[in-house]
C-alpha cells in the first residue's frame, strides 16, 4: 500500500468538494490559525492551503514481549503548503504506537487497547 502511494493524501478546498461534495469547508489559513497563527499573519486569513498527510512504515507484531496480542506502529508525516506551491510552510513527523488485545467472538471483532502514544 505504501509503494502504491495509497497512504499519501492531500487535502485542500478542491479535494473537499470532489470527495465530500461540500463547498462550505475551505482549507485556508483561518482553518489552522489556532495551531499556526504565523501563517495567517504572514499570508492573510484567506490564503488557500494544501494539507499533506503521509503514513510511512506501518509495522505490526503479533505477541510482542509486552504480553499483549498486537503491537502496531507507523510514522505520520504532515505538511502545510500554500495551494499549488511546492515549498512547505510547516513540516513535521510523529510516530504512532499502540498495543492491544484482539479477540473475535460470535462474529464480532473486540479490541482492548492497552496503550496508545503519539
Amino acid at each position: 500500500m505504501e509503494v502504491q502511494d495509497l497512504l499519501h493524501h492531500t487535502f485542500n478546498t478542491e479535494s473537499m468538494m470532489k470527495h465530500f461534495g461540500t463547498g462550505a469547508f475551505h482549507i485556508t489559513s483561518q482553518y489552522v490559525y489556532n495551531e499556526y497563527p504565523q501563517i495567517g499573519q504572514e499570508y492573510g486569513m484567506d490564503q488557500e492551503l494544501d494539507l499533506e498527510i503521509k503514513i510511512r512504515s506501518p509495522r505490526i507484531r503479533f505477541a510482542p514481549e509486552s504480553g499483549n496480542n498486537i503491537h502496531f506502529q507507523f510514522d505520520v508525516l504532515y505538511g502545510i503548503k500554500k495551494h499549488d506551491d511546492m515549498n512547505y510552510l510547516v513540516y513535521d513527523e510523529m510516530r504512532f504506537t499502540t498495543e492491544f488485545d484482539l479477540e473475535i467472538s460470535e462474529e464480532r471483532l473486540l479490541l482492548n487497547f492497552k496503550s496508545m502514544q503519539m
